[in-house]
């Protein structure tokens, strides 16, 4: 399991996507990702609430989510690429997984493929802006 340190109150969860998906997989792939980095950091989900009766609510993210958009793959997979070499966990979701139906059939065609062969669609990274803002000061916000 990944830890998550807020020490600073500047972490930040960075979803960055194709700008040329339609909305439909734009959102889904959005929330695929979000899962994924929730699962590899539970510390991003709060603990749960309580209204002004007590009735209990889950919880939400404890901190900001940003989406941005990348016009070009290259730009995209290059950003994927530096921001593992930092040594952080990137969470990815590839356009060849689209035509798959089951989580074994993605399990089976990701030990069948490089890296380096794989077309992404978009990534989800938590840390620090400051740390970040190199690998992602050349994608826009999403509007």
């Amino acid at each position: 399991m990944h830890k998550i340190l807020y020490r600073s109150g500047d972490e930040k969860v960075y979803i960055v996507l194709f700008n040329d998906m339609p909305l439909q997989l734009s959102l889904n792939t959005t929330a695929l990702l979000s899962m994924g980095l929730a699962k590899c950091f539970p510390d991003l989900v709060g603990v749960p609430v309580h209204d002004s009766v007590g009735k209990k609510y889950p919880s939400i993210t404890r901190v900001p989510v940003i989406i941005m958009k990348a016009k070009s793959v290259g730009k995209l997979k290059a950003a994927f690429k530096s921001i593992q070499e930092l040594g952080m966990t990137v969470v990815a979701f590839f356009e060849h997984s689209r035509s798959l139906k089951t989580y074994e059939d993605y399990e089976a065609s990701m030990r069948q493929t490089r890296l380096d062969d794989l077309q992404p669609s978009g990534f989800g990274v938590i840390g620090s802006s400051q740390a970040l803002k190199p690998q992602l000061k050349k994608f826009s916000l999403w509007k």
